[in-house]
């Protein structure tokens, strides 16, 4: 959408590291979409890959589209980093985000747009729908490790994540660093911004009708990644709770984290007899509370690998 004679203008912010395939459906999705004349938009792509390796991919697109479309190198492995980069080129009132693994349905911006101004949102959110190879297992596919939870439309939030967000500009460009370069390649610094954001008085809402689709890898339907995941949300997310918690808030938080531990590690056997879906679920939440633990004792576990799946 050429940025000309338009009311409303949105930079959609895209991180990418090494998925040209991917990123390419992704791009070819936003230049599909579907807005009212007055809504103008352009695509910000931050390479988080120091060989630049999602470059040919972008000039593929440019060839074949006339959408202005930003492309910069970000070298450092951090995800914040990465995002506060994309942010430094916006230029409109709204900055959306989606992932490099994702494609937008067509009238996905235009569904953040007119709930923003339906429900005077300062932030929108909206759903990440899972799209599964015709191999994944049942397990995968009926659990909650790969899905999100989806409200009614209109429904005020008070954190979110950024896979599926659009945001007032304002609350981002008068920060030197909007997202907390800490979370390094982690994960949570979405979240900790959004829940930021929420208690310094921004509206944030949900927008039911605002669905991306996300790829998931067969790779990623084992013990072994969920487990890292759980791992790495749970450090995140203790990073965020030490924010919030004085002593003896924190030895309340730690024992009850133990606590959890103990019951889901005691319960992994037994969980595996009664099925895959089961037994990953306690895995989950035992590794995930060691997370929280770890964090807690100031331990910020993607500093100890560079490692992003």
């Amino acid at each position: 959408m050429l940025m000309e004679s338009v009311e409303l203008r949105v930079d959609i912010c895209i991180n990418t590291h090494k998925r040209p395939d991917l990123l390419l459906k992704l791009l070819q999705s936003l230049g599909a979409q579907r807005v009212d004349p007055a809504v103008g938009y352009r695509l910000i792509v931050v390479d988080n890959d120091a060989a630049a390796s999602a470059r040919q991919t972008v000039e593929t697109f440019r060839a074949a589209s006339p959408m202005e479309v930003v492309y910069d190198v970000q070298p450092v492995p951090n995800i914040a980093m990465t995002r506060n980069r994309a942010i430094s080129h916006a230029r409109g009132a709204f900055i959306a985000f989606i992932d490099d693994d994702e494609t937008a349905a067509p009238d996905w911006l235009q569904r953040l747009v007119d709930a923003s101004r339906q429900y005077r949102a300062d932030v929108v959110f909206g759903p990440v729908v899972p799209v599964f190879p015709e191999s994944a297992p049942e397990w995968a596919v009926s659990s909650s490790f790969f899905r999100r939870g989806r409200h009614p439309t209109g429904t005020v939030l008070q954190e979110g994540i950024g896979a599926n967000v659009l945001v007032r500009s304002s609350l981002l460009l008068d920060r030197p660093a909007p997202l907390d370069p800490a979370f390094t390649i982690i994960g949570g610094e979405d979240v900790h911004l959004f829940s930021r954001l929420a208690r310094g008085g921004a509206r944030l809402v949900w927008c039911d009708e605002a669905v991306v689709l996300e790829t998931v890898p067969a790779s990623r339907m084992c013990a072994r990644w969920i487990a890292k995941r759980a791992f790495l949300t749970g450090n995140s997310y203790g990073m965020m709770k030490l924010e919030l918690l004085r002593w003896p808030g924190r030895l309340v938080y730690v024992a009850k984290c133990l606590g959890l531990i103990v019951v889901a590690s005691l319960a992994t056997p037994l969980a595996w007899l009664v099925s895959t879906r089961w037994g990953m679920r306690a895995i989950h939440r035992a590794v995930g509370n060691l997370g929280q633990i770890l964090a807690c004792c100031g331990v910020n576990v993607g500093t100890l690998s560079r490692d992003r799946e």
